[in-house]
């Protein structure tokens, strides 16, 4: 400006440009002079920021313009979601990850339903192997319900969809969109050139094994009959399609092809077969093998056998080519260069837990890749062995996962480690790889993995609940085979030919941040006034006048401000629910994870599996407080008691121990004989009722321990729990046993296969218990059954579920979530559900519910309506446990991972 041009294009030269312009007669007022040179110090710490320079240009403009300032001096706060969120993307093009996750959360803070920030944090979280597709979506659907008007929802949901292969979706979406974004010709276009999706399901049972050709034209399969059948999708499901090879015979448990399904090797049992597919003629190999593998161009074959010996053949006459023998235990996998030369095997029983590969040839070991030991707590074995392995068919690659430890991603002909992330892959049957793309085949889902960035690109079938089994996948990774439960599924394989854009938002202009931030103080402030002189109606009013306002409708201020007015008013409707924190217990944790929610939702108890206990703050995710490891072991159960001021930890071999928040003080139950089953505390947690395996159960008085009853039931306690009063007493003994005032029973009902733990009304006047497929109702002071449930049998460990207010009950049904009225056991309501319930819970006020589900999502509802208000992802697990704060706002949920989440519900209320 004062240059009046130019003077430098770099800014790294733009001192020594000063400095010699002054030199050249520059007249610069001396303030400025100043703040440039200090602008321009070597050092960047000592360098002024931006609301510094700001400021004392405002300072030095009457000097230098001869007049006022004449607009408003900018403030930190100011930079909201779109300026935070856009700093982040600026970070990651400089490679500076950890600057831009912490603008990501600073954006997500100050509006956790921005979407240029939602979207861009979560294709970050996403290609870096962090989150899930699924995540990503269910996010970015969230963050447009709130706002679903805006336009740009439908392009950023597109182009996500888009890059996971979910084109259908993605076409949808993006022909909402703005047709003349430059963002969706290039994804329409991109969309256009995508070949027609490969999916067909041919209908059999049993399958144990499959194969694929190098294009994925023909599939070779067997079954546990011994069934061999070679397979032509492209013909159809018809039995021309299929040509029989063998129609019985002992169980076929591998299958190779070559690369043109001239040749396969076939394992039943520990019998190799080698079969020559054009003549289908078959001849017999060697015996006592576990491993087999096929040379691309079909002239060798490998096996491997239990004592850790790995021969190559000659697929010709079964001559033995090359045999190492290097003795480290049985063979996992093994595979073959296309011409022969090289052979890689895994080997998941040895003690380094290796993966190895040879040249034929010389028979001399070429590369090597070992496991690595994770450092572990006290208490742990200390393991290598292999959780899994997959090798490429080409002998290319390898990807192993070792216990506790990484997925690791190898070249084994360069010896290169591709990348290391961590193993989130605990409940997978089956890995195939071809190059570095790996599928799985979980429990469910499948799913399509980049295996040296740990990303999912997509997912090949969710498929029914059940049972999975062998997959495939082509040479040159675009199709692949699997099993679940009576079909054999071909499916195109997801490929990175498309990467979404980043969502750079336009920030306002000062004048706007500043304009809005001051309206929305001064309404944050009037809200507070009318909320202490107990307004509330008036306070809610202007609350929600706030939310109309852009980034603050989901303001840290705004939920707590709603919290606040909540006891007041009834709940009206969900505003937002996203995840707080997720603690990645996979070393630290029991597993599962054995955790405690405070019925306030401020404070969370984690059980080491070293015997600490710690206490966390649960909305900030900070660990507060560890007590040191007690008698007894793991942990097995943790509960708050006494008003929320002690955990009750029971740990095995059947200890109760009583640790005091606001001291740390500890204590046992000396008096208590035998091994302590089970337990459970009043509401205001000032009684307890432990019972042991001689079937005694003893009531205490917290927090002294003092004995207030003993009582005995038939054998051991499986579980017990107290009316709200303690006056009232269940437990599971041999069948149900319920007490009143009185030493004897009111009444026992026979033993039943599959009670789960009693509940008592809020009354005290029926006990629930949840049965195989039903729950039943009694009347406690005459033990009449009063009626019955009827639901599905279901692996859920807390299958019955009642509201805080004693309307409602919940129980698995075969569509979803049976919600039924606790007077008369009638169904008022069934949530419906597409796939299987794993947790659940009902609010207080009786008006929500939470679901957990087998595709590891989260659901929240609408009891009065059904409806379902939002889905929720972040867990890589199967969801195993879930607990919900008193007032609706806090969510706790744990997985088969060891990993636990942290949750927050925000509601609007409506206040009369």
């Amino acid at each position: 400006m004062f240059a009046g041009g130019w003077t430098t294009p770099y800014g790294e030269a733009a001192d020594a440009a000063l400095t010699m312009l002054l030199e050249e007669g520059l007249r610069l007022p001396s303030a400025v002079s100043l703040l440039l040179r200090a602008c321009f110090a070597d050092d960047p710490a000592r360098r002024p920021t931006a609301l510094d320079v700001a400021a004392h240009l405002i300072d030095i403009y009457p000097e230098v313009a001869g007049a006022a300032y004449p607009r408003s001096q900018p403030k930190a706060a100011r930079l909201l979601a779109d300026g935070l969120s856009n700093q982040a993307l600026s970070m990651l093009d400089l490679g500076r990850v950890d600057e831009a996750e912490e603008l990501f959360r600073g954006a997500i803070t100050a509006d956790p339903y921005h979407l240029p920030a939602v979207y861009n944090r979560g294709l970050h979280k996403w290609r870096t192997g962090v989150a899930m597709g699924e995540e990503v979506v269910s996010d970015v659907e969230a963050a447009w319900a709130a706002d679903p008007s805006d336009s740009l929802g439908s392009l950023l949901l597109g182009l996500v969809q888009l890059e996971r292969h979910e084109d259908e979706w993605a076409g949808t979406l993006l022909l909402k969109a703005d047709q003349s974004s430059v963002d969706v010709q290039a994804a329409l276009a991109v969309l256009e050139k995508r070949p027609p999706r490969v999916q067909i399901d041919l209908k059999r049972p049993d399958v144990t094994a499959i194969a694929l050709s190098a294009d994925g034209s023909q599939v070779l399969f067997g079954d546990k009959a011994g069934q061999l059948v070679l397979w032509t999708p492209a013909k159809g499901t018809g039995w021309r399609a299929q040509r029989t090879l063998t129609r019985r015979g002992d169980p076929v448990t591998a299958a190779a092809l070559s690369a043109d399904a001239t040749v396969g090797v076939v394992l039943r049992g520990q019998a190799v077969e080698l079969w020559d597919l054009r003549r289908g003629r078959q001849r017999r190999g060697p015996h006592a093998m576990c491993a087999i593998a096929v040379s691309a161009d079909g002239r060798f074959y490998a096996t491997g056998d239990v004592p850790g010996t790995v021969s190559v053949w000659s697929a010709e006459n079964d001559l033995l080519i090359a045999g190492v023998a290097p003795g480290l235990g049985k063979v996992g996998a093994v595979a073959l260069s296309p011409d022969g030369s090289r052979v890689l095997a895994a080997f998941l029983d040895s003690d380094d837990s290796s993966v190895r590969a040879w040249d034929v040839a010389t028979r001399s070991l070429t590369t090597v890749l070992t496991g690595r030991r994770p450092e572990l707590p006290r208490g742990w074995p200390n393991s290598s062995n292999v959780d899994f392995a997959a090798l490429s068919a080409d002998a290319g690659h390898a990807v192993v996962a070792w216990w506790r430890g990484p997925l690791v991603t190898w070249d084994a002909q360069r010896d290169v480690v591709l990348g290391e992330v961590p193993d989130r892959h605990s409940d997978i049957n089956t890995v195939v790889l071809a190059g570095t793309t790996m599928v799985s085949n979980d429990v469910r889902p499948v799913r399509v993995w980049d295996a040296p960035t740990g990303r999912c690109l997509g997912t090949l079938s969710r498929g029914p609940d059940g049972t999975t089994g062998p997959a495939a996948i082509s040479a040159d990774a675009r199709i692949a085979a699997f099993w679940t439960i009576e079909s054999i599924s071909i499916r195109s394989v997801p490929t990175a030919d498309y990467r979404a854009p980043w969502c750079y938002a336009r920030p306002r202009a000062v004048e706007d941040l500043i304009s809005t931030d001051d309206t929305f103080r001064g309404r944050m402030d009037r809200v507070r006034e009318l909320t202490e002189r107990e307004r509330f109606a008036e306070a809610a009013a202007v609350l929600r006048s706030v939310q109309e306002g852009p980034d603050f409708a989901r303001n840290q201020d705004v939920r707590e401000a709603w919290a606040a007015l909540g006891p007041h008013g009834s709940r009206a409707k969900l505003l937002g629910g996203w995840p707080v924190f997720t603690f990645e217990g996979k070393v630290e944790l029991i597993e599962p994870p054995v955790v405690a929610l405070r019925s306030d939702g401020r404070y969370m108890a984690t059980c080491r599996r070293s015997g600490e206990v710690d206490l966390w703050d649960f909305p900030n995710s900070e660990r507060l407080l560890t007590f040191a490891p007690g008698e007894g072991g793991w942990a097995e159960e943790v509960r708050f008691a006494a008003d929320g001021m002690m955990l009750l930890v029971r740990s095995f071999p059947g200890l109760i121990r009583q640790l005091d928040l606001s001291d740390g003080s500890r204590r046992i139950y000396p008096d208590d004989n035998g091994v302590l089953t089970a337990f459970a505390v009043t509401p205001s947690g000032h009684r307890i009722l432990i019972g042991d395996e001689h079937g005694t159960l003893r009531q205490r008085e917290l927090p002294s321990g003092r004995l207030l009853r003993e009582l005995a039931a038939d054998g051991l306690v499986d579980a017990v729990a107290m009316s709200r009063d303690g006056r009232r007493l269940a437990a599971v003994a041999m069948g149900l046993h319920v007490w009143g005032d009185q030493p004897a029973p009111t009444f026992v009902v026979p033993f039943q296969a599959g009670y789960a733990a009693p509940l008592f009304s809020p009354d005290g006047n029926t006990v629930f218990a949840s049965l195989t497929e039903s729950t039943a109702a009694w009347d406690v002071a005459t033990g009449t059954l009063k009626y019955q449930v009827h639901g599905v049998s279901s692996p859920v460990e807390r299958r019955l579920a009642l509201s805080g207010d004693g309307r409602f009950g919940a129980t698995p049904a075969r569509h979803g979530l049976a919600v039924w009225s606790t007077d008369t056991g009638e169904v008022v309501r069934t949530l419906r559900m597409t796939s299987a319930i794993k947790a659940h819970a009902l609010s207080a006020d009786g008006t929500f519910a939470v679901t957990a589900d087998a595709d590891r999502r989260l659901q929240v509802w609408d009891l009065r309506t059904g409806d379902c208000l939002r889905t929720m992802a972040s867990h890589e697990h199967d969801i195993i446990d879930l607990m919900l704060g008193d007032d609706g706002r806090w969510l706790l949920t744990t997985d088969s991972g060891t990993n636990v989440c942290g949750w927050e519900l925000v509601w609007e209320y409506d206040i009369p």
